[in-house]
């Protein structure tokens, strides 16, 4: 029950946008109970006085007990009745309880998805499983909304790459013929490089058994793997029609997109690549972080079963 109430809770937070807690949950059991009961045919006769009874008894206190003996025989079934259940649960440390619900920051509400609520919920029980990382880095934007941007940033860029990562293959080849016949021949490349090599003046020798476990183990394993760019041109063009109207004004708008946030990521990153225009900071900075976040959501809504004219619509939606 408590996975429940938190898989609810999180449901929440994604579609409003800001921490909400439930007010009231409410649930219960069915039971199966048994009951004596007259046929309704033999009811009506005995109500209609068209069957006498076998015996009366007077009682003292002034009513009769009558016994039809054979005649009328109740007959045993079995009923359904909910049981309702109340159900408490605990939740965190509010830092401020005079917060006032933004309807600014909603990212659907019930009327954007009530034809379909049934078959939301199913896909978001079983998406919190298959996306549990994605779906918590995009939460993580609303429970630690004060945050510098450059993390802001940097937590979807990791979240779109990793959804991309789960939900599509990412590979230039199968994954077998990577690695019985490129991998295997590039490890064969590599093991030919000498172990050590003298430099060009011939002063001292340079250890490469280093550099070639360094190949052989982390760098043959992502020549397999499409880069950031890549998934992202193929999200887009996944997903794009859920995008609103003119997302990106021309071509040349999402060839920059594209490139700004992949050198701006190397360079938040490893801090060694070489800043130029295309490494965004500040303002410039806080409107692509906008763009790339109505991407991810576009993704996640339709992990959710919502039709892309729908999806369009929500993120049309001035927030």
């Amino acid at each position: 029950m408590i996975n429940v109430v938190y898989l609810f809770q999180d449901l929440l937070i994604l579609a409003s946008g800001q921490i909400t807690y439930p007010y009231d949950i409410q649930s219960g059991i069915v039971v199966i109970e048994k009951e004596m009961r007259i046929p309704d045919d033999l009811n009506l006769t005995l109500m209609a006085g068209r069957i006498n009874p076998e015996r009366v008894a007077k009682s003292d206190l002034g009513f009769e007990v009558r016994e039809y003996g054979e005649k009328i025989k109740a007959v045993e079934e079995e009923k359904e009745k909910l049981i309702p259940i109340e159900i408490y649960f605990q939740i965190g440390e509010l830092d401020d309880l005079d917060a006032k619900f933004d309807s600014q920051r909603v990212l659907f509400d019930f009327n954007d998805v009530k034809e379909q609520f049934s078959v939301l919920l199913s896909l978001w029980e079983h998406n919190s499983k298959e996306l549990e990382a994605i779906i918590d880095l995009y939460l993580r934007l609303t429970y630690i909304p004060k945050r510098h941007i450059n993390d802001f940033f940097l937590s979807l860029a990791q979240a779109i790459e990793a959804f991309h990562s789960l939900s599509h293959s990412g590979r230039y080849l199968e994954k077998k013929i990577y690695r019985s016949v490129i991998r295997k021949t590039l490890e064969q490349a590599v093991e030919s490089i000498p172990d050590d090599l003298t430099s060009e003046n011939e002063e001292e020798t340079l250890d490469l058994r280093e550099y070639k476990r360094i190949l052989k183990e982390e760098k043959l394993s992502h020549l397999n793997s499409y880069s950031l760019r890549e998934r992202l041109e193929e999200i887009i063009s996944e997903y794009g029609t859920c995008l609103p109207e003119n997302f990106f004004g021309s071509p040349d708008e999402q060839y920059d997109f594209l490139k700004q946030l992949r050198k701006t990521r190397n360079y938040l990153t490893h801090l060694s690549s070489k800043k130029d225009k295309d490494v965004l900071s500040g303002q410039e900075l806080i409107v692509l972080c906008r763009k790339l976040k109505k991407l991810l959501e576009a993704c996640l809504l339709k992990q959710l079963g919502l039709e892309e004219l729908k999806i369009k619509a929500i993120l049309s939606k001035n927030r």
